[in-house]
């Protein structure tokens, strides 16, 4: 197991605001306690329900892919912290569902590429109509500095080494919140 950092769900909050690593920030909560706290703080993307929408075919794997796309931009631009929730199952994989959409490069999560808006240009993850500035210039959209991204399960601590596992193309910094 990677070391894993403890931290009380008091302490959440100075996370949000550490400056940006290399890596993702994994939050590791059983209980389901930062879940809530993340709703206030956060922008919550439940990763675990969207994939359920693709494997029972309500929706296509192109609309949930672009609605994450799009929901990603805009987040990142006005400077959210977006978190994404990957629920209770050890077995669940960022990348496998990720590769499925046209827009994504397996760098993305690599170096904190998905905060630098010429990564995102040059891959085109920034639509033209996207690509302004808050006043309307064309060209012009930034990844605002405040901008986040986290991961968030409620895997028992005794199973994360099996999600690791599976997400062993993804660097994180886990941080256990009892």
């Amino acid at each position: 197991m990677d070391k894993i950092t403890t931290i009380s769900l008091t302490e959440a909050l100075p996370y949000l605001n550490k400056d940006q690593t290399d890596n993702l920030t994994l939050f590791i909560n059983p209980s389901g306690q930062l879940e809530t706290f993340f709703n206030y703080k956060g922008k919550l993307i439940e990763l675990h329900k969207e994939k359920m929408k693709i494997d029972l075919g309500k929706n296509t794997i192109e609309e949930v892919g672009e609605g994450l796309r799009s929901l990603l931009i805009l987040s990142l631009h006005y400077g959210y912290n977006i978190v994404l929730h990957l629920g209770g199952s050890e077995n669940f994989c960022i990348e496998e569902l990720f590769s499925k959409f046209s827009w994504y490069k397996n760098d993305f999560f690599k170096n904190a590429n998905f905060l630098k808006t010429d990564y995102l240009r040059k891959n085109k993850l920034i639509k033209e109509e996207e690509d302004k500035d808050f006043f309307g210039n064309q060209g012009c959209y930034e990844v605002k500095d405040t901008a986040r991204i986290f991961v968030l399960t409620h895997v028992e601590l005794v199973n994360i080494d099996t999600l690791l596992a599976k997400n062993s193309k993804v660097d994180f910094d886990c941080v256990y919140v009892n």
